[in-house]
């Protein structure tokens, strides 16, 4: 914390402006160690603008998320689920890069996290983007267990939703699916939407929906997911 003086200098006094800013909260989130030097908070106040679609893993569940600002020491992301400060989490890419750290502050649906260790802001950035050669790339998804409903043909057929993406699902079925084929899934919260099978073996198959789920379609659905499993 800044000690308060009689007479600030400009210099503290902008300081003082950018902490209670936005900004300055970002600021704060990704260089919490007061005692620092000055040229390592430069180095932590430089953050990028990210607003890239993650993984979100915490101890009690998986969700999405969007990350906001990224910089070596911490970043700022958009979440739709409760978190705690002091709280340990994990974001994954969309190749599967992983990086982790704690929930310094959070902010209605705003969460700052601290790093447990610097990163390179570049090679995050580059898991980041869609460039293949970094490996396999798919929208990220979650675990779950719930029914659903697939109508292929004239048969209804009970399923299992085993994870879900904005992009598709994986299902579990006793029913063998034929891949290409067109499907219709039905999942509660979430309603009626056309799919196509990609693949089928050993009694899964993945779905690619013909219309993907926008990100606020899919935070909305998991916020009444977890409202009714708090509930329960």
């Amino acid at each position: 914390m800044f000690a308060y003086v009689m007479n600030p200098s400009p210099h503290l006094f902008r300081r003082r402006q950018m902490m209670n800013s936005p900004n300055g909260a970002m600021l704060k989130a990704l260089d919490p160690d007061d005692g620092m030097e000055s040229h390592e908070r430069r180095r932590a106040a430089r953050h990028t603008t990210v607003l890239q679609v993650a993984r979100l893993c915490t101890e009690r569940s998986e969700e999405l998320c969007i990350l906001r600002d990224i910089s070596d020491t911490g970043l700022r992301a958009e979440v739709y689920c409760r978190l705690q400060i002091d709280e340990p989490v994990t974001f994954e890419m969309r190749t599967g890069h992983r990086v982790s750290g704690t929930v310094v502050w959070v902010r209605d649906n705003s969460i700052g996290v601290r790093f447990g260790a610097t990163i390179s802001v570049p090679e995050v950035l580059a898991h980041c983007s869609f460039d293949d050669r970094l490996g396999r790339i798919r929208p990220p998804r979650i675990d779950v267990a719930m029914p659903g409903l697939l109508l292929s043909g004239r048969e209804l057929i009970d399923v299992t939703i085993r994870n879900i993406s904005q992009a598709g699902m994986k299902i579990r079925t006793a029913t063998s699916l034929l891949a290409g084929s067109e499907v219709t899934v039905r999942l509660a919260g979430i309603g009626q939407r056309g799919a196509k099978v990609r693949w089928y073996r050993d009694g899964e198959a993945g779905l690619q929906l013909l219309q993907g789920l926008t990100y606020p379609e899919f935070a909305n659905w998991r916020v009444e997911c977890l409202a009714e499993a708090a509930a329960a």
